[in-house]
């Protein structure tokens, strides 16, 4: 078997192995997604029984509602679904209340939903009682509670009962036994794909420039080099405008308009975020087109691309974590400094075994992979360090960390991590070793070399899968 056979075989071997990885962390954030905010109380409470027809409806929140994403449902056991009129706030802003109609008679399912602050779904139900009615039993509401309704009044991720902008007079009959998730708008996986797809590209656009700034000048240059930036950049546009579309139609609801759902979206934090990461986005595309029309990278010119690329991750940390957890004037400059580093360590390490290695001699192979291993040791640590910083502000306490699925699942991240680091510093040990070798040798140290990298690399796909997914999970 030949070497290029050997290499293309594994990198077949590490693209099926990374799919697989996606797929797998999607489905682990299928089942454990959760919002940053949450319902902690609710008048009427869910299995009270009342003697008369409230008037309104209160629920209370963990965290501030906006309103413009707010809406609220009843159902009856006749199939009918009724809109409630928009929310507004109570004496709080973590706290909404809805008018409700007076005729409500027998048990009645109100729902809610709202997209929080920064985009992410929350939805639930409560049930109750009205033994009496003030209007006539022919429009009254009756519907047998589901046992799983009724002992518990979480919150169920990502159900769809509505929107905010309908007028209360509309009702659509349902089918009693519908499940709930064939009206929730985007599936989970797809979310998490696009997430992933996000990171990919910030981690590799990142990793190609600097390997033009710092490994091997004239990287963006080769064919490869080419396509890999211009296809990056692009992306750098496309997901955000993926993720906007996400954003309006969770926020739209099954019946408002796009123009609804653009509205809410601007007056969230998340909404401005994405808009700005799409203009980033586009402003990094066009000069990396320019940059390669004329052929010539200039020092100034990865310098544009690194003043932009700053804040296109600023954005990108706005709209997570590092601003809606505690304090977030460390958690976002910690995360955009962690992005950046990855993407010299891990989108660096992609770009030498993809562009830089195939295109250089077996002698220059070697001291490529020499500059390489001196920038990732000192990327590591402020990896470490950074990612340390974002671990304690999530997790106040290693209980926390050991009960939570974002605990676990940082935890895991961690070991691969850990791993990717253990396999990183066995192959710095071998280059060390053979760095001054020449001819076929030199050829057997390349192919040891881009072997092992492959792997190692393919960890590092994993942990930032393991990242897509981590963003939608609340920490506590």
């Amino acid at each position: 078997m030949t070497k290029s056979l050997r290499l293309r075989i594994s990198v077949r071997r590490m693209t099926s192995m990374i799919f697989l990885a996606i797929v797998g962390v999607g489905f682990v954030g299928g089942g454990v997604a959760l919002a940053h905010n949450s319902a902690t109380g609710s008048s009427p409470s869910n299995g009270e029984v009342l003697t008369t027809s409230p008037p309104q409806w209160t629920m209370t929140f963990a965290k501030a509602v906006p309103l413009t994403s707010a809406s609220g449902q009843l159902v009856g056991d006749d199939g009918v679904r009724r809109t409630l009129p928009n929310p507004r706030h109570g004496t709080t802003d973590n706290v909404i209340i809805f008018d409700l109609p007076a005729d409500i008679s027998g048990r009645v399912t109100a729902r809610w939903r709202l997209v929080g602050t920064d985009g992410h779904v929350i939805s639930g139900r409560v049930s109750f009682s009205v033994q009496a009615t003030t209007a006539s039993s022919s429009t009254s509401l009756a519907v047998p509670v589901n046992p799983a309704e009724t002992s518990s009044s979480v919150p169920l991720p990502g159900t769809t009962v509505g929107s905010a902008n309908i007028s209360p007079a509309t009702s659509t009959p349902v089918v009693a036994d519908q499940p709930e998730e064939e009206n929730r708008p985007v599936p989970e996986l797809v979310r998490t794909l696009v997430r992933f797809s996000t990171f990919a590209v910030l981690t590799l656009f990142g990793g190609i420039f600097f390997a033009e700034w710092y490994i091997a000048q004239g990287t963006l240059f080769t064919n490869r080099g080419r396509r890999l930036a211009n296809g990056t950049a692009l992306g750098l546009f496309i997901f955000p405008v993926a993720s906007l579309m996400i954003l309006i139609d969770d926020l739209r609801g099954s019946f408002g308009t796009l123009f609804d759902g653009l509205s809410a979206a601007a007056s969230l934090t998340i909404g401005p975020m994405i808009m700005a990461r799409i203009a980033f986005g586009a402003l990094l595309a066009r000069l990396t087109r320019s940059l390669l029309v004329r052929g010539g990278a200039r020092q100034q010119d990865l310098l544009y691309i690194l003043l932009v690329l700053i804040p296109y991750c600023v954005t990108l940390s706005y709209g997570g974590h590092s601003r809606s957890q505690r304090l977030p004037q460390i958690g976002v400059p910690a995360d955009v400094i962690h992005v950046l580093a990855i993407s010299a360590w891990l989108g660096g390490l992609a770009i030498v075994l993809v562009v830089v290695i195939p295109a250089v001699k077996p002698d220059e192979a070697l001291p490529a992979f020499l500059r390489f291993g001196y920038a990732a040791e000192r990327a590591v640590p402020i990896i470490i360090v950074t990612g340390l910083v974002q671990s304690f502000r999530l997790h106040q306490s290693v209980g926390s960390l050991l009960t939570s699925n974002h605990g676990l699942l940082l935890l895991t991240k961690i070991g691969v991590v850990l791993a990717m680091l253990s396999l990183g510093n066995r192959n710095r040990k071998v280059l060390i070793n053979r760095r001054n070798l020449t001819g076929p040798r030199a050829e057997i140290s390349r192919t040891i070399l881009m072997q092992r990298s492959v792997y190692e690399f393919l960890l590092g796909a994993i942990a930032v899968g393991i990242t897509s997914v981590l963003v939608s999970v609340t920490p506590t």
